[in-house]
């Protein structure tokens, strides 16, 4: 129990595209400790993402043709509405956790591109991850990009150094979770 309390120094470098495959490398090691842990996964075999050009003043591709089925346009709606009520709760958690300093975020560099199959789905979601990058990166290292491409994917390159402490990160996640339904109800009354 004791080895909670201990801060622990996490290095993780993320890199790939989800069309090829993505490389993520971990180093843990406890900040009392001399030896460390490396961890490395692989997935598919793709060569180094490159960041997508900005599209500033460009007008995005036609999105593909195929006819919808009646009915289908209300399924989608409502899933993608429980998917955003999901990252919003996400969202709300991570903030709370990053406040309570139980997980300190240091030296971020790198990009993020992502796109949704849906454009209103990549822009909320363009818009939430630059919420999130916001409270992890106020010094803006990170350079996001959405992409208008109709497909599903997500490509970058993300380095980041974390400092966790495991029994105050879990407590700042109960916390979080048990505040969100009282706030919940007194925005309701």
């Amino acid at each position: 129990m004791l080895l909670l309390a201990l801060p622990l120094h996490v290095a993780v470098r993320a890199a790939g595209d989800s069309a090829v495959g993505w490389e993520v490398a971990l180093r843990v090691r406890a900040l009392v400790a001399l030896r460390a842990e490396r961890v490395v996964y692989r997935s598919g075999g793709g060569a180094t993402p490159v960041p997508p050009a900005p599209s500033v003043g460009r007008e995005p591709a036609e999105p593909p043709s195929a006819p919808r089925p009646p009915g289908r346009a209300a399924r989608a709606r409502r899933a993608l509405e429980a998917r955003l009520k999901r990252a919003l709760l996400r969202i709300e958690v991570l903030e709370h956790v990053l406040r309570s300093r139980a997980l300190r975020v240091a030296r971020p560099e790198g990009w993020l591109a992502l796109g949704c199959a849906d454009p209103a789905e990549t822009g909320q979601l363009f818009g939430w991850l630059c919420a999130v990058a916001a409270l992890v990166d106020p010094g803006g290292a990170v350079r996001l990009a959405p992409l208008w491409t109709f497909e599903d994917r997500l490509a970058g390159e993300l380095t980041l150094d974390l400092r966790i402490v495991p029994l105050r990160l879990a407590g700042a996640v109960v916390a979080a979770l048990a505040v969100r339904p009282h706030a919940a109800r007194r925005a309701a009354a």
